[in-house]
């Protein structure tokens, strides 16, 4: 059975919103899976290691919901470095709910696809010295959606996020495994918590070498960070969303 009129109604009536949203789910592919874990990585030929693939499920009860706007915001990741060129995410002037990368905000935002899944693949690090250096210790990338599909984003909870390209230099290497180390045998930092356990152990150890040994992460930023963007209006392309036609939610 499929029910439009609910949809509809957020769309086109201020007073009806989509209320019941099952609650918040997210995971990274990782060489295992990761689930409650946002991933930011390393690239190889311009390419983000397909590991750091995140997904966000969004369900109105327990269907699908279709072409609507879920957005990624690290502006409370102080540890975590984000690349200027997204290679799979268009850059946006916009703040979400348009649609791509935010620069200037540290904002990501993707459209739903047919089985209600946001897809995700950031190019980033951390900032991780190698001396168990001071990074965030509880989830700091916040996951939002709004309540109609051209709404204000509704802040529906924080993951934790985690970057095995620790010092942000030349890809996974050996210098990101000694990085790596400082925290699991130090200070708890989630940058290095790569399963999202709450702990850094011999299982973080296993998957930090096998996105080094991938061979998908041999690259850092081609391009300056974030901050070190110039001032002013950015030469970037401005997307917008359309408003008709995006949306539908499916049940079985």
């Amino acid at each position: 059975m499929r029910v439009w009129g609910m949809v509809l109604g957020a769309l086109l009536y201020p007073g009806v919103t989509l209320a019941q949203w099952a609650p918040l789910l997210v995971w990274t592919d990782g060489p295992q899976g990761a689930a409650n874990v946002v991933t930011v990585g390393a690239q190889k030929d311009g390419v983000v290691d397909p590991y750091v693939t995140v997904y966000v499920a969004l369900r109105y009860f327990a269907s699908p919901v279709v072409n609507w706007p879920v957005t990624l915001d690290f502006s409370d990741c102080s540890d975590i470095e984000l690349c200027t060129a997204q290679p799979h995410h268009s850059p946006t002037v916009y703040p979400a709910p348009a649609v791509g990368w935010h620069c200037e905000n540290r904002t990501v935002t993707v459209l739903t696809s047919a089985d209600g899944n946001a897809v995700f693949r950031i190019a980033g690090g951390a900032t991780n010295n190698g001396s168990n250096s001071a990074g965030h210790t509880s989830p700091c990338a916040r996951v939002l959606w709004p309540e109609t599909v051209s709404g204000t984003p509704v802040d529906r909870g924080a993951e934790t996020v985690a970057a095995p390209d620790e010092n942000w230099s030349g890809g996974i290497n050996p210098a990101d495994l000694s990085a790596f180390q400082s925290d699991q045998y130090g200070s708890y930092r989630a940058r290095s918590d790569l399963n999202g356990s709450g702990t850094i152990n011999n299982a973080d150890a296993g998957l930090m070498l096998a996105y080094k040994n991938s061979g998908n992460a041999t690259q850092t930023c081609q391009t300056n960070p974030c901050e070190e963007m110039p001032p002013g209006p950015q030469s970037r392309t401005p997307m917008s969303m359309s408003t008709w036609g995006r949306v539908k939610v499916i049940y079985q």
